[in-house]
């Protein structure tokens, strides 16, 4: 799996994706004014890459009754979480994210 992830710009309130950023080195992961999204190796059924703070929404067939998930890293697990549905990423949809779109979070 090759390293990647993605920033928010706090102060410009965007997503600043991979090609943007790969350059800037180690000081972005302790710039307060970005928070920096490692990708979990990982593409949703959409071939869309699944990110931490991603909002997933599954197939309403499959997990009936579930609502939409944020993709977070869990140190207790030493990975991403929810477990589950990332392990069935291709029965998931990114729908959004946190920071973009916080009102998805726990919708159906």
């Amino acid at each position: 799996m090759k390293f990647k992830c993605r920033a928010w710009s706090i102060s410009g309130k965007k997503m600043l994706p991979w090609d943007v950023i790969k350059d800037w080195g180690i000081r972005l992961f302790y710039d307060p004014n970005y928070i920096v999204m490692l990708w979990t190796g990982l593409k949703d059924e959409e071939d869309t890459e699944i990110y931490r703070d991603d909002i997933m929404s599954p197939k309403a067939h499959l997990v009936l009754g579930f609502s939409n998930q944020v993709v977070i890293w869990d140190d207790d697990a030493a990975g991403f979480s929810p477990g589950t549905e990332l392990q069935w990423s291709e029965c998931v949809k990114v729908v959004g994210n946190i920071h973009e779109n916080p009102e998805l979070v726990g919708t159906i």
